[in-house]
């Protein structure tokens, strides 16, 4: 065990030589994050063993060259190549890595509100929890309006690092995990200046609530606007609609786009549904015909195209009507278009007891 000390910061660490464990633990009051030393830490303490990564086969029990106790002699020269079958026991993993990112202390608050992209769900649901199998930072990129982050990580409620690396090694023949490596890849996730926007696990679900009920409660769609849709799965999910024509998608940021065609390809993945003249290697729905991507303000973008002046609340707006004067309220104007509403259904009461009153007299004459 090792412990060093510098001013407010520290770091220790301990060894199990035999077990082949380390842990090592770091703490720093200084202004900088920590996550970028992790890449640093993996390089300089995960050393791996020999023939890490590969199969070592087992000593043959063939011919001479030793003895074992009283019984028969043994080699240990490993079968020929060309009659060894890899074995998931004879795979020699290299090292495993688990880690945890936290902040502790007390922060000055932003200027503006908010919080910083540590303080957010990527800290919870990732960065923070020992308890992952597996956990690797897939992007991290600064665009002109936010930070996007994707990770990959494996809950050991769902699945398992063994699992997953059984999926990804066809060498060790017909095994279920290779025949269905769909079902253990790790759960991409993607943050937004720290906030959760979705998963490999839940994005078919939630993209398909968020479309559907829309598109199905009107008789006929063609033309369709996005606002926002930076990952591609809410155009997917409205290109599933035959009767749609042209759709438009209204995305202030391009970084975020470029990083969804690289890193998120399932979330825009249309290549079952790709129309007219797009060729077979095309399969982002951003390529798709009937796509049309923006890159501009959503809210400017609406603002420019429909003719609904600007509310001026210090000037008067009555000579506005329609859809106008609609779109145009101040406030107070509501509660005086409530007590509107109410005088207006007292009128209507007046007018049905007087109504009322008359049919009577009526009936009485007859």
């Amino acid at each position: 065990s090792c412990v060093g000390v510098l001013l407010e910061s520290h770091v220790s660490f301990h060894t199990w030589p035999v077990e082949g464990v380390i842990t090592l633990d770091l703490f720093t009051c200084g202004p900088n994050s920590l996550l970028p030393s992790v890449g640093t830490v993996k390089r300089l303490f995960a050393v791996p063993q020999p023939g890490a990564g590969t199969y070592r086969p087992p000593p043959s029990s063939e011919g001479g060259g030793g003895t074992m106790g009283d019984g028969p002699p043994t080699t240990t020269t490993p079968p020929s190549s060309s009659s060894y079958a890899p074995r998931e026991e004879d795979y020699v993993p290299p090292p495993h890595v688990l880690w945890s990112h936290v902040l502790r202390g007390f922060r000055p608050p932003l200027e503006g509100g908010g919080y910083r992209v540590l303080e957010n769900d990527v800290t919870d649901i990732v960065l923070s929890r020992l308890d992952l199998d597996h956990k690797v930072e897939v992007a991290s990129v600064r665009s002109e309006y936010q930070h996007i982050s994707v990770y990959d990580v494996i809950e050991p409620r769902f699945g398992s690092t063994r699992q997953y690396e059984r999926s990804v090694r066809p060498e060790l023949g017909d095994t279920y995990e290779g025949r269905h490596p769909e079902l253990f890849r790790p759960d991409r996730k993607v943050f937004l200046d720290g906030v959760v926007q979705s998963s490999r696990h839940g994005d078919e679900a939630y993209h398909e609530a968020l479309v559907h009920p829309g598109m199905f409660a009107h008789p006929h769609p063609e033309r369709v606007a996005v606002i926002g849709g930076g990952e591609g799965a809410t155009l997917r999910e409205i290109l599933k609609h035959r009767t749609v024509d042209h759709v438009k998608m209204i995305e202030i940021d391009e970084v975020m786009v470029n990083v969804s065609r690289e890193f998120l390809p399932d979330w825009s993945d249309c290549s079952d549904l790709m129309t007219g003249s797009a060729s077979a290697d095309e399969s982002s729905c951003f390529d798709d015909p009937r796509a049309e991507i923006l890159f501009e303000d959503a809210l400017g973008w609406f603002m420019d195209r429909f003719d609904y002046p600007p509310c001026d609340c210090d000037d008067d707006n009555s000579s506005l009507s329609g859809p106008e004067r609609a779109h145009c309220k101040c406030d107070g104007e509501e509660e005086e278009d409530d007590a509107k509403d109410g005088d207006d259904d007292e009128e209507e009461e007046e007018e049905e007891e007087e109504d009322s009153s008359s049919d009577d007299e009526e009936d009485n004459i007859n």
